[in-house]
């Protein structure tokens, strides 16, 4: 017995040490975005390797920023700077710097750049100045306010608070200058120190009420705009540069929430975002995808700093949240970890982020901290991953994808880094299936288009028979006795006018002919076709190819497309009654129903084509798809104006009034129906809190 508890207790005490590393502890939860932006549970890339007081390394002040260049980490704080080796141990700290035979101190300063040991920036911010020191604290060069620009920029100039806040040396030796709410962008100074311009200026995210604004604006005299407030590019928050010169910017937008941060070349255009058509993924939204509400108002990610590391992969700290993004060089989200909180690896106020190898370390200035984040095995996979992938070797990322797929079941990311790897290898079929997991329908497209073709070259000659056979059935038609036995079936029992198909070749004669029909035919015609309406909207919905089906299927709701599709269409009819009863239309309630059914016809086929062939169609043939599809709704559109003419019997411009109210009337309707759904939401919220406060009045 003896025995056997001791054994039982060894097993219990080897337990943790048999526990996955990739899982390790950690005060955060880590989580990533599936490929329709909903959060979903992620092993953790990141966790913490150390945490230090910015105290240990001789700063009393309040930690401002920090960057890491030639082997050092240097950290910037109120009080002076002090400098670490790669593994956070102290070297030195300054708490003045010399110029000549002054002495300067820093006043709260908010920046630092460094090259190497003899140029590192400094943006002494309430100085107004940026420094150009050495470690040994001699500083070499002064930057202040430039005086020379042309005639724009030099009015605005006059009018600048110079206030750096962040700096940085440029691929050949140009300083640039983030500057406080300077809204015209980066300024730069070539390496003798002499301002050369603006670099980078952000544009004005157009919006609805600055369109408004701007039309009210020309009503006004030029005394009266002056007091009206001018819409102006968003500041830059912050910026790195890559080891290939390009410059990483990020921004907090208030209107948009994408492009928070930037990949810019040398005429200042951002490189970093592809233009995708069909994407669901997100490329562009950095930060978090799903946005808080705080006081009915959404909340997005607030990025402050970016920084890149030697492998192409950057990191983006949220100030909103205390959350550190890590994305690849091509956008993709690969980890997401931190938050706000007490504990190692939370954070109160984060101020500033940087590289060293793979590790990350954050800077928080209310608890003046440094904590250092090194990958877990999982983060590992992952990062070594993406790096083949940079580089273009997708075959030697299939290994570690594949691993990190068997860790995390449900990662989009593994699945598409897997399809990108077997479309590499020309396993084409292979890859389709972890594209579509993945939501990658740039590559399952490439992958489409070479299965789609193999697959038409081994069924060619079959295709080619059934072709000939369908072509000869075509022009023998009328000779078939199946055919000529449902001819004379139609014309005994269904004129030609109320036939679906006949108004819309017959436009005048068919839709006169369904004005003057008094027959149930008609009638139960129209109701079919009402029916396909609601059908094929529910083929649009289910059925569209992945390709070209961007809405998430867990959000599939029968009653919201029954009352987008026999709802509208309803609501027409009953809206046109009443506009013709007021114009003194001839249309009674039945025949308005008939005629606009029959105009639907065109707009179900186009929807049944669309989705039979979108299943078959690769990306770049979705544009053909969108033009078929609106020339059904456009000839949809002709036939129901033609036929409210033909019902009510009235003039063009009559028939333009009425479609006009029709449509107006049924905006009114759709009011009144939210305001009744909102009165019906509150009248309940009331009873139930009545009933409620009975209940535990009566406890």
């Amino acid at each position: 017995m003896k025995r056997f508890i001791r054994a039982a207790a060894a097993v219990l005490l080897l337990i943790p040490l048999l526990a996955v590393p990739a899982l390790a502890f950690t005060p955060y939860t880590a989580y990533s975005y599936d490929i329709y932006g909903h959060s979903t549970p992620s092993a953790n890339g990141y966790e913490v390797a150390a945490a230090y007081a910015v105290r240990e390394f001789g700063l009393t002040g309040t930690p401002r920023d920090l960057h890491h260049a030639d082997g050092r980490l240097y950290i910037l704080a109120d009080d002076g700077m002090a400098i670490l080796d790669e593994q956070l141990r102290p070297i030195s700290v300054l708490r003045t710097l010399t110029y000549g035979d002054e002495v300067l101190t820093l006043d709260r300063p908010r920046g630092i750049f460094a090259a190497d040991s003899e140029h590192i920036l400094i943006a002494d911010t309430e100085a107004h100045r940026v420094l150009e020191c050495t470690s040994a604290g001699r500083v070499t060069r002064i930057l202040q306010k430039p005086t020379r620009a042309g005639q724009e920029e030099g009015g605005y100039l006059d009018k600048l608070d110079f206030r750096p806040v962040k700096v940085l040396y440029g691929a050949d030796g140009d300083v640039f200058v983030l500057v406080e709410n300077c809204y015209l962008g980066i300024l730069r100074y070539d390496a003798a120190g002499t301002f050369r311009g603006f670099f980078a200026a952000q544009k004005v995210t157009a919006s609805l009420s600055q369109m408004i604004d701007k039309l009210w604006k020309r009503l006004l005299t030029k005394k009266q705009r002056s007091y009206i407030a001018n819409y102006v590019p968003v500041d830059l928050t912050s910026f790195d540069i890559d080891a290939e010169g390009f410059i990483y910017t990020t921004t907090s937008r208030s209107n948009s929430t994408v492009d928070e941060i930037q990949r810019l070349n040398a005429v200042g255009k951002n490189i970093l975002r592809a233009d995708v058509q069909y994407d669901t993924l997100g490329r562009g939204d950095y930060g978090d995808r799903e946005k808080l509400v705080y006081r009915q108002r959404s909340v997005d990610s607030k990025l402050i700093d970016v920084t890149v590391a030697e492998n192409g992969v950057f990191a983006a700290l949220d100030l909103q949240r205390s959350r550190v993004f890590v994305y690849d060089g091509d956008s993709e989200l690969l980890f997401i970890f931190g938050g706000s909180g007490e504990q190692r690896g939370l954070f109160r106020h984060v101020a500033a982020i940087e590289s060293i190898g793979d590790r990350l370390i954050v800077l928080d200035d209310e608890k003046g901290t440094v904590t250092a984040f090194s990958p877990t095995p999982f983060g590992r996979l992952v990062l070594t991953a993406a790096e083949a992938n940079a580089r273009g070797r997708y075959e030697e990322a299939l290994a570690p994808w594949q691993e990190v797929l068997r860790l995390d079941a449900g990662s989009a990311l593994a699945c598409r880094g897997i399809g990108k790897a077997y479309v590499s290898l020309e396993r084409y079929a292979e890859a389709m299936p972890y594209l579509r997991r993945g939501g990658d329908r740039e590559n399952y497209s490439k992958a489409l288009r070479v299965v789609r073709s193999d697959r038409l070259q081994a069924a060619f000659y079959p295709l080619l028979g059934a072709v000939a056979v369908l072509a000869v059935l075509i022009v023998c038609r009328r000779r078939l006795p199946l055919r000529r036995a449902a001819d004379r079936w139609l014309a005994a029992h269904v004129p030609p006018e109320e036939r679906p198909t006949y108004p819309m070749r017959h436009l005048i004669v068919g839709f006169d002919g369904l004005r003057r029909s008094r027959s149930r035919v008609s009638l139960i015609t129209a109701a079919g076709l009402v029916v396909l309406l609601f059908f094929s909207s529910l083929l649009m919905q289910r059925c569209t190819g992945f390709i070209f089906r961007l809405d998430d299927p867990r959000k599939f709701n029968v009653l919201f497309i029954a009352a987008r599709s026999l709802g509208l269409f309803l609501l027409w009819c009953l809206s046109s009654a009443g506009v013709s009863s007021m114009l003194e239309g001839e249309g009674s309630a039945r025949r308005i129903f008939v005629v606009s059914a029959y105009a639907l016809l065109p707009m179900i086929l186009a929807r049944l084509f669309y989705v039979l062939l979108s299943n078959a169609a690769i990306y770049d043939e979705g544009a053909l798809l969108q033009a078929m599809l609106y020339a059904g709704y456009l000839w949809t559109a002709w036939l129901l104006f033609y036929a409210i003419k033909e019902a009510h019997q009235f003039t063009v411009s009559r028939t333009l009034l009425a479609v006009v109210m029709t449509v107006a009337g049924m905006l009114m309707c759709g009011l009144i129906l939210v305001l009744v759904y909102g009165l019906m939401q509150q009248l309940i919220t009331f009873v139930m809190t009545v009933v409620n406060e009975l209940l535990l009045r009566t406890v």
